[in-house]
């Protein structure tokens, strides 16, 4: 399965996919949780529900652009409440059910919103669908915890690809010129000019203060090598001030090869 893992959505569109859940999460979590607090609450995108959560089913909701589920384990609405209103008492048992209801219910309404439509009535305890759970299928899932509350949210890919458009990978990243993207960039540069023929035996014994007169002029052209790119133009030897300058007279395409 993992070779098919998010295959319909790119590491950038994973990526804000993931935010954006989580940022509703939270969110929701400080709107509904009386005990919030950044080191109590902590999201993650998973992989797909085991065989054992699938069984256990979850809270769907279905909007125009897609579904979602809710996935907490085997609670019920009621614990969800009392978690979430931080009571540990066994009275208001409607009450505590009734909240929780409504915690879920917004939880839900916000993430179709977000899509771009309202949600066709509230959340309802049901057997997940391959297409909220299976990779293949599209399934994505960030799972949250509320301190001792752990809570899954599962968008099938209708959804997904509402939330997180093709078009909006490339928001806050646009490509810039070319020539501006390798304006810092450092290489080396190297000119070097034929040298001529010579004698074997006049290379035999070199030493220093020798001289070796070529058969070549200074005014000969030089070739001009970048590092990594190989002879990219041909030039020759001028003085700028009191240093030496190259001044290119040519350019040499990927044809052109020099030993």
């Amino acid at each position: 399965m993992d070779e098919v893992r998010f295959g319909w959505i790119g590491q950038t569109r994973r990526a804000a996919l993931e935010g954006l859940l989580a940022g509703l999460l939270e969110e929701w979590s400080r709107e509904w949780w009386l005990g919030h607090a950044s080191s109590q609450f902590s999201s993650d995108a998973v992989t797909e529900l085991d065989a054992q959560a699938r069984l256990q089913g979850a809270f769907i909701s279905v909007g125009p652009h897609g579904a979602l589920a809710i996935h907490v384990g085997t609670r019920a609405t009621e614990a969800i409440g009392r978690h979430l209103a931080l009571v540990v008492s066994d009275d208001d048992a409607a009450l505590a059910a009734s909240l929780g209801e409504q915690a879920l219910n917004d939880l839900a309404a916000s993430i179709h919103r977000r899509a771009g439509a309202a949600p066709v009535g509230g959340a309802s305890k049901q057997a997940l669908p391959a297409s909220l759970t299976q990779a293949r299928h599209g399934a994505f899932a960030v799972q949250a915890s509320l301190g001792r509350l752990p809570l899954t949210v599962l968008i099938d890919r209708r959804l997904g690809e509402r939330l997180v458009p093709p078009a909006s990978a490339a928001v806050g990243s646009a490509l810039v010129p070319r020539r501006e993207a390798l304006s810092q960039a450092a290489v080396q540069v190297s000119a070097t000019m034929a040298f001529g023929q010579v004698d074997l035996a006049q290379l035999a014994d070199l030493a220093v203060g020798e001289v070796l007169v070529a058969d070549r002029k200074l005014e000969d052209p030089l070739h001009i090598h970048v590092e990594g790119r190989g002879v990219v133009a041909t030039g020759y030897l001028r003085r700028s001030g009191t240093q030496r300058a190259i001044v290119l007279d040519g350019a040499i395409t990927r044809e052109h090869h020099y030993d």
